[in-house]
């Protein structure tokens, strides 16, 4: 059992250590069979957002003004998937 609010996560001036105890599982805007867990953000003092998206089947990311660096961990993504998880442009 644990105790409440104990975790070995860490923010510090910097670096920023995440443990997955703490990690939030939500859908962020234009998410369609996706979940994010996001790990650093403006709201933390970051200038960019990083995050692990997790896809059911058929799930999508939605567009996105920003640039995107997308790795795919064990499985293959068809290529007309990575493309609209770039952007608009297609650029990947």
């Amino acid at each position: 059992m644990r105790n409440l609010g104990q975790t070995r996560s860490s923010q510090q001036p910097n670096h920023l250590l995440l443990t997955a105890d703490t990690f939030v599982r939500a859908p962020l805007p234009g998410m369609k069979q996706c979940t994010a867990i996001v790990h650093a953000s403006p709201a933390i003092g970051a200038k960019f957002t990083q995050y692990t998206a997790e896809f059911e089947a058929g799930g999508e990311l939605g567009d996105t003004p920003a640039q995107r660096f997308v790795f795919v961990g064990k499985h293959k993504v068809p290529s007309k998937v990575l493309k609209r998880a770039a952007g608009k442009s297609g650029s990947h």
